[in-house]
């Protein structure tokens, strides 16, 4: 989707990067849906205060540097709603 959020002089062909869709593409399966909380958990993440935009965010793009750094495709749609660990 494109998106320009009106910056002076940036780019008007920025591209959103939804992390769903990646978590989806690295594990290979579309009933592969994580809430971030869930997502942080499958990648041995650590969260404070989530459901505040700061900290999603930040999360949020976190977890999308990790899951373009590391295999992902481990994290199976029951263990990570379950919360568990690989």
């Amino acid at each position: 989707l494109p998106c320009n959020p009106g910056l002076s002089g940036a780019p008007s062909d920025y591209r959103v990067i939804d992390t769903q869709t990646v978590v989806v593409a690295k594990t290979n399966n579309p009933q592969n849906v994580l809430s971030l909380l869930k997502l942080m958990e499958a990648l041995n993440q650590r969260t404070v205060s989530l459901h505040n935009a700061g900290n999603d965010a930040y999360y949020t793009l976190c977890a999308l540097l990790i899951m373009c750094n590391h295999r992902f495709d481990h994290v199976k749609p029951t263990d990570a709603a379950r919360g568990k660990r690989s």
